[in-house]
This record gives C-alpha cells, sequence and structure tokens, in this order.
C-alpha cells in the first residue's frame, strides 16, 4: 500500500471541506475571503461533531485550515480591501485565548496531541505551495516555462523527483488569486526559493548543518 505522508491526508480532508465555486461566479478577493470563511466555519462544525472516534484528525484539520487563512489575511489584507473575521471565530479564538491565559489547555489544543508531527513547519509548507503554483501557472499558460520543474529544482536546490513531485502533488491553495498576476507569481516563487534554499531541505541547507543531503 503507498503510503501517504500524515501532513497531506490532513491537507487532503482539510481541502475536501473547502466550498467550490459554481462555473458563473466571478473571482474577486471579497469572494476568495467570503469562501475562506465558509472553509472555516465547515472545519469547525466538523470538529464539533458527537463522534470523538476520529477528534484528534479533526482538529489538525481545523488548525490547518485556521493557520492557512490567517496567512492568506496577513498576505492579503488591504485598506483598499480590507477582510473581517466572522464573529463567531473570533470568539473563538478569544475563548482559546482566555483557557491558555489561565494555564488550562482547551479541548481545540489538547486534542491535537499525538505522536509523530506533520513533515515541514508552516513556513516551508508556505515555500513549497509557492512552486506549485508556479507549476499550475505554466500548465494553464499563464506563464510561459518550456522546463518548469528543471526551473523549480535548481531554483530551490531539490532534487528534480522532488520538484516533479511537488508538482504532480494536490496544490495546498485551493484558489489563488495573486494581484499583479504571473510577474508577482514568478517574485515570490523565487523568494521562496531562495529562503528554502538557505534554510529548508535543500541540499545546500543539508550540506550547511553537516548532514548528508537525501535526493
Amino acid at each position: 500500500m503507498h503510503h501517504v505522508p500524515k501532513h497531506r491526508w490532513i491537507e487532503d480532508l482539510a481541502l475536501s471541506l473547502y466550498p467550490r465555486s459554481q462555473p458563473s461566479t466571478t473571482y474577486t478577493l471579497r469572494s476568495f475571503w467570503e469562501k475562506h470563511c465558509e472553509w472555516e466555519r465547515r472545519a469547525r462544525v466538523h470538529f464539533l461533531e458527537r463522534d470523538a472516534s476520529d477528534r484528534r484528525v479533526r482538529a489538525l484539520v481545523w488548525w490547518y485550515v485556521v493557520e492557512y487563512i490567517l496567512r492568506d489575511y496577513s498576505n492579503y489584507n488591504t485598506s483598499q480591501h480590507p477582510f473581517q473575521f466572522p464573529s463567531d471565530f473570533v470568539a473563538v479564538l478569544c475563548e482559546i485565548a482566555g483557557y491558555l491565559a489561565t494555564g488550562k489547555i482547551p479541548e481545540m489544543v489538547s486534542a491535537v496531541a499525538g505522536r509523530g508531527t506533520p513533515a515541514g513547519g508552516p513556513r516551508e509548507r508556505e515555500q513549497i505551495e509557492l512552486a506549485q503554483v508556479y507549476a499550475r501557472c505554466v500548465r494553464e499558460g499563464e506563464i510561459v516555462d518550456k522546463s518548469p520543474i528543471k526551473t523549480i529544482a535548481e531554483t530551490y536546490g531539490v532534487h528534480r523527483r522532488t520538484a516533479r513531485r511537488w508538482a504532480n502533488e494536490t496544490e495546498s491553495r485551493p484558489e489563488v488569486y495573486y494581484p499583479g498576476g504571473p510577474k508577482r507569481v514568478i517574485k515570490m516563487m523565487r523568494a521562496a526559493a531562495s529562503e528554502y534554499a538557505r534554510t529548508g531541505r535543500s541540499s545546500e541547507a543539508i550540506r550547511a548543518r553537516g548532514r548528508p543531503a537525501i535526493k
């Protein structure tokens, strides 16, 4: 049986809850954010369902979605296009903070405890996501690149097999809205690749830490 890393199936479960657009829907920053907020609500309702058999998985899914929308808030919220969080979501975060402030661990946090942790942190996932966005833009004809796998491999400092796997995986971003278009995607991808090459699991970064690179 093919082994799927834990962080991948948590991601797949989270993405299965993402509301999909109708073909006739006009895509705007407002609709982008409204769908994100609905995504969080669905993940929260999913966590609160009575069946506790997979409580940890549901908690991990909810936190995945929360981290995702908070990151997109920090990336895309502007005075021209202000985003607002739903009051019920703010209330949940407030309650969690209230428990933590008194030294108590609320269920939304304690439920994620378990053996093992997902590979890579949020920053590394974001760097890889931008490689996936780049590959998707090439496939859709928005960016012209005859060898996108080679570009990703060389820019990130990883083996081509790794770059191909990233490109073939389900993109972590369910929908992408980058003001500035393809040029912005290229710029962000190269910046992410530069950081990944220094601090992630590129051959260069692994050698710098004194460990053999795994191809």
